[in-house]
């Protein structure tokens, strides 16, 4: 299964997933709330996938984040929220704003890195 520790146990610093639109990445997201896959999503933020070793702390408070975005996407799907929304051709970051933020105290923040865009962070804020 896809959603253990053992992918967050690593030595080196890993590749991540890329976007090339929010939808894409709205609906990967998505997809990691309905299936319950908390540690892959972990995985693939940039900023995790790059720290040597991965600590308890860090995955239970993940934990926490993630079951709060569950019951927001429960709610309203995310898929249907950002449905219009894009990426900018100007700016190197995104904030995934709305009800994230405004109703969850949630960030969920996206970085453009050379080969795509990227999960740069999801915590509160």
């Amino acid at each position: 299964m896809l959603d253990s520790d053992e992918m967050l146990s690593t030595t080196q610093p890993r590749p991540v997933r890329t976007f090339a639109t929010v939808q894409e990445a709205v609906d990967f997201l998505a997809t990691c709330l309905e299936t319950g896959t908390a540690i892959q999503l972990l995985a693939e933020i940039y900023g995790v996938s790059q720290q040597v070793g991965r600590s308890k702390a860090l995955v239970d408070r993940f934990k926490e984040v993630f079951d709060q975005m569950q019951d927001l996407h429960q709610a309203q799907d995310l898929r249907r929220r950002y449905r219009s929304a894009a990426f900018p051709a100007d700016d190197d970051h995104y904030p995934l704003d709305g009800d994230l933020s405004h109703e969850a105290d949630l960030d969920v923040q996206f970085v453009r890195l050379d080969r795509g865009w990227v999960l740069e962070r999801i915590d509160y804020l």
